[in-house]
């Protein structure tokens, strides 16, 4: 009996030598999430979608990291963390998806206040967990507005009174006389491509008619007139497009 007992507590040993070793070197990592699905990640390494139950990870330093399964969406990281594990330690994390809202203005490059905290310049992303927090949007030559943080926000700001909104003054805004010019340059090339070119064929009837050289000669100048204020026209209309378009 004795000697069964021996062989007995012989097999267990050798059975659980192998997890002992293991736990000795080793550790677990359990993460639990609301709503699961959550990609889990080991430094670079996939470890699986949340929930994930005890899974052996070795010990040490590690990057802990739990991302949202879905591609281009608004909800951001749900955890980034910086591990040093130890040896047959259990790690245990519960965590939700941070939701990202954004704030935008008009024009941008305004800044934001949550609270007393100057958190940033539009757009901007700011974490749905500061909903009902009051959001101050300011830019200098507009007045400021105030409002609670309710996830994606657009706010229009108001040029102040004897102000004029950036878009219509300083050095962004675009100043009208090189449009002008190219416009009128091209309009009255235009005509007098027209125009020289009507007269042209009715020298060259009048030549057709009577063969004097001189209506002849008149045909070529007034040809050559009308193909300069062509090119001339086509350049500033060229030129006009590009301003337009470079606005």
């Amino acid at each position: 009996m004795n000697l069964r007992l021996r062989t007995l507590l012989a097999m267990t040993v050798i059975l659980l030598l192998p997890a002992l070793s293991a736990g000795q070197t080793g550790a677990f990592l359990t993460v639990h999430s609301a709503p699961p699905g959550l990609a889990v990640y080991r430094d670079t390494t996939l470890v699986g979608r949340t929930p994930v139950d005890s899974v052996p990870v070795p010990s040490g330093t590690m990057v802990l990291r739990v991302l949202s399964a879905r591609e281009r969406s608004w909800e951001g990281p749900a955890l980034i963390e910086t591990l040093t594990v130890r040896p047959a330690e259990h790690v245990v994390r519960d965590v939700a998806p941070l939701r990202i809202g954004r704030i935008t203005s008009e024009p941008d490059g305004a800044q934001v206040s949550l609270g007393d905290s100057l958190i940033g310049s539009t757009p901007l992303l700011v974490p749905l967990r500061a909903q009902g927090s009051l959001v101050t949007v300011a830019r200098d030559g507009y007045e400021s507005a105030s409002l609670p943080f309710t996830g994606d926000m657009h706010v229009v700001l108001a040029a102040r009174a004897g102000t004029t909104a950036q878009y219509l003054a300083g050095e962004h805004s675009a100043h009208l006389t090189p449009v002008i010019l190219s416009t009128g340059v091209s309009v009255l090339a235009g005509a007098t491509a027209a125009y020289c070119k009507i007269k042209a064929d009715a020298r060259y009837a009048d030549y057709r008619t009577n063969g004097k050289a001189s209506d002849l000669d008149a045909v070529h100048r007034l040809d050559l007139l009308s193909g300069i204020s062509l090119a001339v026209s086509e350049l500033s209309l060229f030129l006009l497009t590009y301003q337009l378009l470079s606005r």
